[in-house]
């Protein structure tokens, strides 16, 4: 069985320069080969930065089945794509926002959308196998028996050589060789605006699959120097320690992110002494009334004590901000500006957009701001780091698009005077 895997290209681009790998896609590979499919092409759009004649390249691989992922776009490609490929070829959609909002994708065109981890994607491809036919316009969720660790079990070697690698060894600041992983999924915080969980709850993988990555990417691709993409990597600090473990005897440098109330000074000492370089905190606001509205847990206080921490070890800290939640203002932006200049700190400004499946969305339902899911999704598919504040919704907070957009430029502008990582 001939399957083609593809990563539609998407409007976000970092202004930070750093790279993505799709990582749930190299997942899916690996689930595939491992269980006996190994006629795996993949077409990553988004790592090229081009999609022209898409459609026409995916159906020149002549596939028995078309997997891709959506999530702040792709969703527009499925109609095109459908409109090339032989009706007896089915379209099969997956990742978090097929997840939450599935018949939107039928409707688009998929033939089937994968309701939860991709591992239901191998009891898709077995039943096509079996039968040579596939009902179309179906929805498949995760079984409640489905063995949890059926993802972040899987030997991700299995999937990486049937990926662009040379695209993804992205030059890190000091020239080096750099890569992403994740030692965990899901994350235990449960922010009302982020998504880690809306496909699964917090887990963390086995530590001899990732010292085998960590070592495969090394030797195969020339990588010295990983992206830790968890969530909040030290929310099991037994298991962070050990990944700690593992970096330092690979000889490899790497940053991630945490959060401020996740980060004790024993973890943070381990981190240092296994060769970690930065590490992004979640801060989203220094108001404390905002911070009361997410359920706590990020103070000034508790994010100032965490960067000083970071310093003393010798690691560069960054924050990230959250401009455009309910209760910002004006004045509480002021206070996030003043506390990152106090702070003297590298800032990744994000601006709040309510992402379908999170209590944010809801409340932004209830609160009649999304007249139009389809023009709602196809604004965010035109989401970009560099014009953060298009997609914002109006009425989630009191300050203005204006005073949001002046906020995301000041901080880059401050970004220049300080040292980043």
């Amino acid at each position: 069985m001939r399957i083609t895997l593809y990563n539609p290209l998407t409007a976000y681009e970092s202004m930070t320069g750093i790279g993505r790998m799709p990582l749930g896609l190299i997942a899916l590979a690996a689930l595939c080969s491992a269980n006996g499919f190994e006629q795996i092409t993949v077409i990553d759009d988004d790592a090229r930065r081009d999609d022209k004649d898409f459609a026409k390249r995916i159906a020149e691989t002549d596939p028995d089945v078309v997997a891709l992922t959506t999530w702040l776009g792709g969703f527009p490609d499925i109609k095109r794509l459908r409109r090339v490929l032989p009706g007896t070829v089915p379209i099969v959609v997956g990742g978090a926002l097929a997840t939450v909002i599935p018949e939107f994708h039928l409707y688009q065109g998929a033939d089937i959308v994968i309701a939860g981890e991709g591992s239901v994607f191998l009891d898709v491809l077995q039943s096509i196998k079996k039968s040579r036919s596939f009902l179309t316009h179906t929805i498949h969720h995760q079984s409640s028996k489905l063995v949890p660790s059926a993802i972040e079990s899987l030997d991700l070697t299995l999937g990486y050589p049937f990926f662009p690698m040379d695209i993804y060894k992205n030059k890190w600041p000091g020239g080096k060789r750099g890569g992403m992983i994740i030692t965990t999924i899901g994350c235990p915080c449960n922010c009302p605006f982020c998504t880690p969980n809306l496909m699964g709850g917090f887990r963390t993988r086995p530590l001899a699959s990732i010292q085998k990555e960590v070592a495969f990417l090394q030797r195969e691709y020339g990588m010295e120097d990983f992206y830790i993409a968890d969530a909040t990597f030290t929310a099991d600090a037994i298991h962070a320690k050990g990944v700690c473990g593992i970096m330092k005897e690979a000889g490899v440098t790497w940053f991630c992110e945490t959060r401020a109330d996740r980060l004790v000074e024993g973890i943070a000492e381990t981190m240092a002494n296994s060769n970690c370089r930065g590490v992004l905190l979640g801060l989203e606001s220094a108001s404390l009334k905002i911070d009361e509205g997410l359920r706590g847990g990020k103070s000034k206080e508790k994010v100032a004590r965490a960067i000083k921490m970071l310093r003393r070890f010798g690691i560069t800290p960054g924050v990230f901000v959250l401009f455009g939640l309910p209760g910002e203002t004006a004045e509480t932006i002021a206070e996030t500006l003043a506390f990152i200049k106090e702070m003297n700190i590298s800032c990744s400004p994000n601006v709040l957009f309510p992402i379908p499946g999170t209590p944010i969305w809801k409340m932004a339902e209830e609160k009649g701001l999304l007249s139009s899911l389809e023009d709602y999704l196809f604004r965010l598919n035109k989401y970009n780091e560099k014009n953060r504040a298009f997609v914002s919704v109006p009425g989630m907070c009191e300050a203005s698009p204006d005073v949001i957009e002046k906020a995301v430029r000041d901080v880059w502008r401050h970004n220049e005077t300080v040292k980043g990582w």
